[in-house]
């Protein structure tokens, strides 16, 4: 009976031992769950070439499944932070650059093979030089379908505005780019940029294109890996993107810190845009950078 009775007192307090043990697994698998997804930068993200890692990439997410940007992130046109900042080129549904107002510099890139740069507006006008795709140029004005243009070296005369995108921003075009020290596959690898990067135009020389992109890394890329379509990137940690072009209209979903998003057109300072899973949406042209010239 006494054995009993011992037996009685013991297992109560072996039982809820076991089960704190087993508890205790129970959350520890999920902590390592959470770390496993959470573990290391995403595929494709910017990452500098002699740590081969980097940021983080942002993950799109559907408002139905997020609860929206975090907290205290400034995400609409109207809370925005800072400045306007970026500027890049979409060219499907723009005629060419805008007209340029005097005292006012903007700056395009040659988006066709070969633009033919010609003393006045007109087909058969006298070509003065053939500008490689890539090469940066002032606009400085417009006449109907031509722009009149100032190459790097001092040259003036007028580009087809289809050739021109409308302003001075490009992209990554393949898979990565290398980007380098100088313009040439034997200097110093700086880092690797992903498909879709934005990358504001600065210079080129002998194929090779010098950038800056938004974190203010500058280097030189190959033409071979580059494209003309216009693409933004989300600076801030989170932002919304809504189904019209204003505010007032009901959100769609949210992106990111360095998502990146196609260009489809502009209107009233919104963007209307593509993520890489061709859901559509607008933002302000505010929050991204890619689009709007700095000054």
């Amino acid at each position: 009976m006494k054995r009993f009775l011992l037996l009685l007192v013991l297992i109560p307090p072996l039982l809820a031992a076991t089960e704190s043990r087993a508890g205790n697994a129970r959350r520890d698998d999920r902590t390592k769950s959470n770390a496993s997804k959470s573990a290391g930068p995403a595929a494709g993200v910017k990452s500098n070439a002699s740590k081969s890692a980097g940021p983080a990439a942002g993950v799109k997410s559907d408002v139905s499944k997020s609860a929206g940007p975090a907290a205290g992130v400034k995400s609409d046109a109207s809370k925005s932070a800072g400045p306007a900042a970026g500027v890049k080129s979409d060219a499907s549904k723009s005629a060419g650059p805008a007209a340029a107002t005097k005292d006012t510099v903007q700056r395009v890139v040659v988006k066709a093979d070969k633009a033919k740069l010609v003393e006045k507006p007109g087909n058969q006008a006298k070509t003065i030089a053939t500008l490689p795709r890539f090469m940066p140029v002032e606009a400085l004005g417009r006449s109907g379908e031509w722009t009149e243009v100032k190459t790097p070296d001092g040259k003036t005369g007028y580009v087809s505005a289809a050739s021109l995108t409308r302003n001075a921003f490009i992209s990554v075009g393949t898979k990565f780019a290398n980007m380098r020290l100088g313009p040439s596959s034997k200097e110093q690898l700086l880092t690797k940029l992903p498909e879709h990067w934005p990358l504001r135009a600065l210079e080129f020389k002998n194929d090779w294109v010098s950038v800056a992109d938004y974190e203010g890394d500058t280097g030189w890329i190959h033409k071979s890996t580059l494209s003309t379509d216009n693409y933004v990137i989300v600076k801030l940690k989170s932002i919304n993107l809504r189904k019209g072009p204003g505010l007032t209209h009901p959100l769609r979903f949210t992106a990111a810190q360095n998502v990146c998003l196609k260009v489809l057109e502009e209107k009233d300072g919104w963007l209307h845009v593509e993520a890489t899973d061709q859901d559509k949406a607008w933002c302000s042209v505010k929050i991204v950078w890619g689009y709007l010239t700095e000054d």
